[in-house]
């Protein structure tokens, strides 16, 4: 998905277990950015670190090598191809319905919203900010009904420093980041 700007693609990236280390956070999040700016070198993308997330922006050339790296990359839970607009309501509902459209398209046909809002100053809740969306995209997508029980696919909304909305996520695989963790030694008594 492009960005709006509709030049560039942004990839959103969770980390994994760095809301554990408390103190260390920054060491880490350091970290992962390194080691993610080292496996794109080369390749036109800036990484963007923001509050609890990461960015990726890149133009669509860089598609393969920046997912094939994310795919790769220890210290992230999941990661997402996200369409990344301005904190509006409707923007927000826009993209979503065009998250829905592509749903639609593949032949899904139930969904749910999740919504997640870091800005308290967004004024739609994240209660509120589900419901809204899944009635966008319901009246727009005649062939979509909400299923919070048992969906065949999930949009994703995030509203922070900007708005993202997703679909299709990935697994990460998960961990620290590499160079974080202390050195190990194992000792196996001869036989």
């Amino acid at each position: 998905m492009t960005d709006d700007d509709g030049k560039r693609l942004t990839w959103l990236l969770k980390p994994a277990e760095l809301a554990l280390k408390g103190d260390n956070r920054r060491a880490f999040e350091v970290a992962l950015g390194r080691n993610l700016r080292a496996m794109l070198r080369g390749v036109d993308a800036k990484v963007v670190i923001g509050n609890g997330r990461f960015y990726v922006h890149g133009p669509d050339d860089a598609r393969a090598a920046v997912e094939d790296s994310l795919d790769r990359l220890i210290g992230i839970s999941g990661w997402a191809e996200a369409k990344a607009v301005p904190k509006t309501e409707a923007a927000i509902m826009e993209a979503a319905v065009s998250e829905g459209r592509t749903l639609a398209a593949r032949g899904v046909s139930t969904f749910k919203i999740e919504a997640r809002r870091t800005d308290k100053g967004f004024p739609l809740d994240s209660y509120a900010l589900r419901c809204k969306a899944g009635d966008a995209v319901t009246e727009a997508v005649g062939e979509l009904s909400v299923d919070v029980r048992n969906p065949g696919a999930t949009i994703r909304i995030e509203v922070r420093e900007r708005a993202y909305v997703y679909g299709d996520s990935r697994r990460g695989i998960g961990g620290l980041p590499v160079g974080t963790a202390g050195r190990g030694f194992s000792c196996f008594p001869a036989e």
